[in-house]
Order: C-alpha cells, then sequence, then structure tokens
C-alpha cells in the first residue's frame, strides 16, 4: 500500500493511527502510543427550526435556533454522553445558534 512502507519478506509493517510503524512479531496487540492522547468527540447539533420556514423571517441561517424538541432530545443524549464521557477539557463550536445551544446543552451534562 502507498504511504506504509516496506516491508521485510515475510514480515509485515503496518502504519498506526499515530504514524508510527508496527511490526507483525508474536504479539498482535497494537502497542500503545507513549504520552498522553488526544480524543476527539464529534457532537452534531440537535435537531434546529426548519431552514425554509426560518429563511421566511429574514434573519440569517446562523441564528437558526434549536427546536424546543431538539433541546429536549440533545439534553437526553446529553445525559447519557456524561456518563461515557464525565469530563471534557475543551468544548469548541461554530458561532451558529443551534450550535451553541447545543454546546450549552452538553458542557452542563459534564465537568471539565
Amino acid at each position: 500500500m502507498r504511504g506504509m512502507g516496506r516491508a521485510k519478506e515475510g514480515s509485515a509493517v503496518t502504519k498506526s493511527v499515530d504514524g508510527a510503524d508496527r511490526g507483525s512479531g508474536n504479539d498482535s496487540t497494537p502497542k500503545e502510543p507513549k504520552g498522553p492522547r488526544l480524543r476527539v468527540l464529534v457532537v452534531r447539533h440537535g435537531v434546529a427550526e426548519d431552514p425554509a420556514a426560518f429563511a421566511k423571517s429574514g434573519r440569517p441561517d446562523a441564528a437558526r435556533p434549536l427546536t424546543k424538541a431538539g433541546r429536549r432530545k440533545m439534553r437526553q443524549a446529553a445525559r447519557g454522553l456524561a456518563c461515557l464521557v464525565p469530563r471534557l477539557d475543551r468544548l469548541a463550536t461554530s458561532p451558529f445558534a443551534r450550535t451553541v445551544e447545543t454546546a450549552e446543552i452538553v458542557a452542563s451534562g459534564t465537568t471539565g
């Protein structure tokens, strides 16, 4: 495979996500990288107002908020997410209203 490096005959070399070459010795378990690991969690915004209906208001799409049901569903999802990921070190969002609302809901259910 391109970019994977050359393997000696009879041995396999794979490139892990962190870019380190991994040999195929007797131990088939991948080696854990040394040092802190970066874990990224991507969350899509909750259900927002209908784009076509909101456009009739004359306001920009960036101002389109979550619906009442969208906020409720995101609170439920955030509670479940907090069980899996109880702490967030950073939370980033676009400036769109619906993404900021979503981030605030997610942040309210975690520590950090």
